[in-house]
């Protein structure tokens, strides 16, 4: 729940905290006489407690009223995403040997991060509104899971896949994604590379990019950098990203290039971030202002019925 007009809310306490000043100021001025029935004053005298509780509810219950009130008027919304665009898409997984390097928190190596953050992406996505592929590479490309609307299928192909040292070849790899998404009927056009490297074998990422946008210029390619600056995996130094590398494979596509240092800022780009750019989703806003207003009515009736019931006023 968000509310739209925070202001309200923030005035809130200082609102009813007035009125309760209000309140007590008026008690200690008040010329009036107060006097209750014989039968009351007698039961009065034995209930000071009670008389005490009673004065108390006589100041809170206009505050509280009040706090309602204001938070009602602060539109309070309840948001929710609703997938509106079916979407075709190829995840480009870089499986290289530096992905074992367990620095994305908690112990998590690169690889397992970018397991855990592809089963969020399939298992947040509408079924029957999508249709992703996985592609793995190294010193070459090699299909995972084709184009499929099963979550199960593609998490647990995922799941299989492992760390080979033989180089990182970017640009063979977005080429054979390309291949599975020609001919896709669909507005939302997807490519997501995800390395922790540099290319470094086989066709120039940057010329196959260019290409793909002249092909298929609906085609969006988004790259993610992950890991961290650096780190020695199997007693091998590892280079960090090349983020100026991925910065021009997504300019030249229409895409975003991000860096994830964390399982959880993974997570983010995957499943927020870049649907969001996409506009795959909407928002569907509920209003809860009722939620606040529904008790107002009787707790008013309670606190007329509290200063009635405590006091009659002499003239």
């Amino acid at each position: 729940m968000i509310f739209k007009q925070p202001l309200f809310l923030y005035a809130a306490p200082l609102a009813s905290a007035a009125l309760v000043g209000l309140g007590l100021w008026g008690r200690r001025r008040r010329e009036a006489y107060y006097f209750a029935p014989a039968k009351l004053l007698q039961t009065a005298a034995k209930g000071g407690a009670g008389r005490r509780a009673r004065s108390i509810l006589t100041l809170v219950l206009p505050a509280v009223l009040m706090a309602l009130v204001m938070a009602a008027l602060a539109q309070p919304v309840e948001q929710t995403r609703v997938m509106r665009k079916a979407v075709v898409g190829v995840l480009v997984v870089d499986v290289s040997g530096s992905m074992e390097c367990r620095d994305m928190g908690v112990g998590r190596s690169r690889i397992e991060a970018v397991k855990d953050a592809v089963r969020d992406l399939v298992t947040s996505l509408r079924p029957g509104m999508f249709r992703i592929g996985v592609i793995a590479f190294s010193g070459l490309p090699y299909p995972v899971c084709p184009l499929t609307s099963d979550p199960q299928q593609i998490v647990s192909s995922v799941e299989r896949l492992g760390t080979v040292w033989s180089g990182t070849n970017i640009g063979d790899a977005l080429d054979a994604a390309v291949t599975w998404l020609k001919g896709a009927q669909v507005e939302a056009c997807f490519i997501v590379l995800i390395t922790d490297g540099g290319w470094n074998v086989g066709a120039d990422p940057i010329v196959v990019a260019s290409r793909i946008h002249e092909e298929m210029p609906r085609l969006r390619v988004y790259t993610i950098g992950i890991g961290t600056t650096g780190g020695i995996v199997r007693g091998r130094s590892i280079e960090p990203p090349d983020m100026m590398l991925l910065s021009a494979i997504a300019e030249r596509t229409g895409g975003r290039v991000y860096s994830a240092n964390t399982y959880h800022e993974l997570k983010s780009v995957l499943t927020e971030e870049i649907p969001a750019d996409m506009g795959v989703w909407d928002v569907d806003e509920r209003n809860l202002y009722y939620f606040f207003l529904a008790p107002v009515p009787a707790l008013l009736a309670a606190y007329l019925l509290l200063v009635e019931w405590r006091f009659k006023v002499l003239p």
